[in-house]
Parts: C-alpha cells; structure tokens; sequence
C-alpha cells in the first residue's frame, strides 16, 4: 500500500475572509488590514469565486494620483493600472479570473503552480464552492513535519515497490532534520538510483544523502565481445 500524500486540505486555512462584489473600497481595504492579510477571494452571493482582490490592487490608486487623467495611458499594463486606480468596488478592483486549486491537489503540485502563476495563495475550491485558502507559508509547513513521519513514509514508499529490489532488508532509513540518510547496500546501481528519486518525492524531505554501495552498474550498457 502506497503511503497517503500530504493534500492541500491538510494545510489550507478554513475560517476564510471573502470580499462581496459589491464590497466598496475603504470596506476591503479595512478587512485586508485587520485580518493582516494580502489578499482575499472575491465572492458572489452564492458564495462562487469571482476573481481575488488584494493589496497590490488597492495601491494603484495611490499610483494614479500624480496622474488622474493618465493622459498617456497606451501600454496595456498602464490602463489596467488605471483602471483600478479608478475602482471603487471589489468588482472593479479584483483581479479575475482567480487560480484556484482543489483540495485533494498535492503540496507539490500546489507549490508549482504558486511558483507558474507568480501568486502568493491560491483560493481552494471544491464542488464550486470555496473551502479555504493556501499561502506560500501553508506549503512551507510541509517541511517541518517530524523526521520519525518522514522516516516511515520513506519506509513505507520502498516496501510499495518492493519489485525494484533484489533485497530490501539491505537498506536502512535515517531523518535528521528532513534530510534522509540512507545507508547499506544493493545490488545493483539503479536501485540506488530509484530508492534515491522515491525518497526525494516525499513531502518534508529536504534533501538524500545516499551512502550505499553496489555489487555492479547495471546503468552503463554492456557490448557483446566486451
């Protein structure tokens, strides 16, 4: 049995501060500041995620104010800027649509799409309606799990693919601090290669550090005659 993977609904806030469509501007901002968040889902009466609105978007305001007319507003990224300097309700302010994620979606895959989209949390959605939010910092938790759970995911991933081994008994599993030691022996140099790419992919491992020897390289190819 394969272990369970760390899922986003294991590390998403759900007690979740949402902005109407029709919220206006000293309302969100007043919200933003005191739950000392950045940015919050904008939600529809029943409760579907219409875009996020955040810090950034209420800036622009400040930005414009040199500038009311923007008389020179040709760039696409100057007339959106406008635009929400010019807003006065969170349906105008927010950015839309928003990226959002479900949640059963890994930590890792989160984390990546955090990372592609360039956004800070992602609103977590099931079914529609919204469930929660993730930060960057949520994910980040991911790694201060205990080493005892990391050891025995580790463990427990190497005993799921038992069909890779000649003996598994040859290996021993240590965790200091999220870095996984592995010590003893295999036969051959893939399963080296594969007890390393397994263990790297459970969550909270900070890095391998593998000390194991083998009886032969069975990754370099072998010619008839040599």
């Amino acid at each position: 049995m394969t272990m369970r993977r760390l899922k986003i609904r294991d590390f998403m806030t759900k007690d979740v501060a949402t902005v109407p469509l029709d919220a206006p501007f000293a309302s969100i901002a007043r919200l933003l500041v005191e739950r000392r968040i950045n940015s919050a889902p904008v939600v529809d009466r029943i409760g579907h995620v219409c875009g996020m609105v955040s810090m950034s978007d209420l800036l622009h305001k400040e930005g414009n104010r040199d500038d009311p007319e923007n008389t020179f507003a040709f760039a696409h990224s100057t007339r959106v800027s406008h635009a929400k300097g010019a807003a006065t309700t969170a349906a105008k302010l927010m950015t839309a649509p928003a990226i959002e994620v479900g949640p059963d979606v890994s930590v890792v895959s989160a984390a990546k799409l955090m990372a592609r989209k360039r956004v800070k949390q992602l609103p977590v959605v099931e079914g529609g309606t919204l469930v929660g939010i993730v930060t960057r910092s949520d994910l980040v938790r991911a790694f201060l799990r205990p080493d005892d759970d990391i050891r025995d995911d580790v463990e427990a991933e190497f005993i799921a693919h038992r069909s890779v081994w000649s003996r598994l008994d040859g290996i021993t599993v240590e965790v200091d601090n999220g870095v996984v030691m592995l010590t003893g022996d295999v036969e051959r140099r893939s399963e080296l290669v594969t007890a390393v790419k397994l263990a790297s992919r459970i969550e909270g491992v900070v890095d391998v550090r593998p000390d194991l020897t083998y009886s032969f390289d069975d990754t370099v190819p072998v010619y008839p005659g040599f």
